[in-house]
C-alpha cells in the first residue's frame, strides 16, 4: 500500500462494479501497462481486488474491490479529499466548479520545465554571488 499506485488505482476501480484493465488505464492516464500489471496482481495478493477472466476472444478481464478493498477505500476517503485539495490549490487539478462534460475532474499537466520561484523550491540554499550571471 506504500508504494505510487496502489491507492490510485483502488480509487480508478471504485465502490460501484468492475472495471475492466483498458478503463483503467484511461483513467490512470500517466500510468504504464507494466506498472498498472504489476499493482493489481499486488492488490489481488492482498486480496483487496478480485480478478475476474471471461474466455472470449480477445480475452476480457474485469477487476472488482473485495469487502476488505471497499473498507480500505472507505478508511482512506478523507485523505482523497485532502489530497485532492491539496492538487487544486497548487494548480495540478482545476477546482470543482470546472469539469469535463462527464463532470470529473479535469487533470491539468504542469509544465515540468518551469521551474518555481527561488522562495518556492525546496531546500533552496542562495547561490554564491561567482555563479550568478
Amino acid at each position: 500500500m506504500c508504494d505510487r499506485w496502489s491507492l490510485r488505482v483502488l480509487g480508478a476501480i471504485g465502490p460501484n462494479g468492475p472495471v475492466r484493465f483498458a478503463a483503467l488505464g484511461r483513467r490512470l492516464n500517466t500510468i504504464t501497462q507494466k506498472v498498472l500489471t504489476r499493482t493489481l496482481r499486488s492488490l489481488e495478493h492482498d486480496c483487496l481486488i478480485t480478478r475476474t477472466v471471461y474466455p472470449e476472444v480477445p480475452p476480457r478481464v474485469e477487476y472488482e474491490l473485495t469487502s476488505s478493498g471497499k473498507e480500505l477505500l472507505q478508511a482512506i476517503s478523507p485523505l482523497f479529499v485532502w489530497y485532492v485539495r491539496h492538487l487544486e490549490f497548487h494548480g495540478f487539478i482545476e477546482s470543482n466548479s470546472d469539469h469535463s462534460k462527464d463532470g470529473r475532474s479535469i487533470l491539468v499537466t504542469p509544465d515540468r520545465n518551469k521551474r518555481p520561484p527561488r522562495s518556492v523550491q525546496k531546500n533552496a540554499m542562495p547561490r554564491p554571488a561567482s555563479f550568478i550571471r
